[in-house]
């Protein structure tokens, strides 16, 4: 007999806004690092981009090759393995948790609001919230891709990848969410930069971003678009963006960059209006670490169950599968 559906209403899920720091010490798993080429396969050995110095062609031409859309799933075979965790821990990509996240940092109206769907699976002390079924085998995704427009000509103006069959490079970070919600995060690294280039660290984490100029609402002033590079900084331990702003020729197959921006992540927060002084990032953060803890809390140790989120019900909803 299948279980019947839990469910939570966003205006019952209740917390205490704290007072001490939300985020407890991100650490980096650094031995579970990796590189995968095009087509899924984990590139041994592999690096992040590098941040190139500052371009004199600031020109780049439409991409229409769709990108490749790949399952890398999370709980994929690593060698070395990651190692299993002493506490209840939800391992997660960083985009599921920043779906979870614009839930309550935007309103249901908002472009960044929408209904969200994955799996939640636990084994031992390990809480998944997976893209697709646990142990699903790597590989392309079929019928999936988008072009690569101009965003990823930009990060290849701006960055050199070390080793060209790495399409792309990931990293883990372990760290806890209001002193009791346990993360193990994978995130994508766009590239990286060495304050030292002696130094055998792997580099300062960096985000690319592109941004077509709008001269009724310039980049500079759109808080929410800064909101979302912001949490994707937080989430991905992120010190560096680099932000270009481009004009497109009438053709539109080719875009000319008229500003290149590094900022730090302290910066970002300005423009997200997110700063440490106001602390507005206290109410969603909170929300999101009381969801996290709903979650795990109705998934026991074997179990298999469906996580959505209707924005039309304001609803939460926990199947089993």
């Amino acid at each position: 007999m299948a279980s019947a559906d839990i469910t939570l209403r966003v205006v019952d899920l209740h917390c205490v806004i704290p007072t001490e720091p939300i985020l407890h010490l991100p650490v980096m798993v650094a031995s579970s690092n990796y590189g995968t080429d095009k087509v899924d396969v984990i590139v041994p050995y592999a690096s992040p981009a590098i941040l190139n110095p500052p371009p004199k062609n600031r020109s780049v031409k439409f991409d229409t090759e769709p990108m490749p859309w790949n399952k890398n799933p999370i709980d994929r075979t690593l060698a070395p393995p990651l190692p299993a965790p002493k506490e209840l821990t939800i391992f997660t990509n960083r985009h599921n948790l920043l779906s979870l996240l614009y839930i309550f940092m935007f309103h249901p109206s908002n472009y960044y609001h929408e209904n969200q769907s994955f799996r939640v699976s636990r084994v031992g002390n390990t809480v998944y919230f997976l893209d697709g079924p646990l142990g699903e085998d790597p590989g392309p995704m079929p019928d999936k891709g988008y072009p690569g427009a101009f965003g990823v000509p930009f990060e290849k103006l701006v960055s050199t990848q070390a080793n060209p069959a790495v399409e792309k490079f990931f990293v883990f970070h372990t760290y806890t969410l209001l002193a009791e919600i346990c993360l193990l995060v994978r995130a994508e690294v766009d590239c990286v930069y060495k304050k030292d280039p002696k130094s055998a660290d792997l580099g300062v984490l960096t985000e690319i971003k592109s941004k077509k100029n709008n001269k009724r609402y310039p980049v500079w002033s759109n808080t929410d678009y800064f909101r979302t590079v912001w949490a994707q900084m937080l989430f991905g331990c992120t010190e560096s963006l680099i932000i270009g702003t481009y004009n497109a020729n009438s053709a539109g197959d080719i875009a000319t960059f008229d500003n290149i921006s590094q900022l730090t992540f302290m910066e970002v927060a300005d423009y997200a209006n997110m700063r440490e002084k106001e602390k507005n990032y206290l109410y969603p953060l909170t929300q999101l670490a009381t969801l996290l803890k709903w979650i795990k809390d109705n998934v026991g140790d074997g179990e298999n169950k469906t996580f959505t989120y209707s924005k039309g019900g304001r609803l939460f909803t926990l199947s089993s599968i």
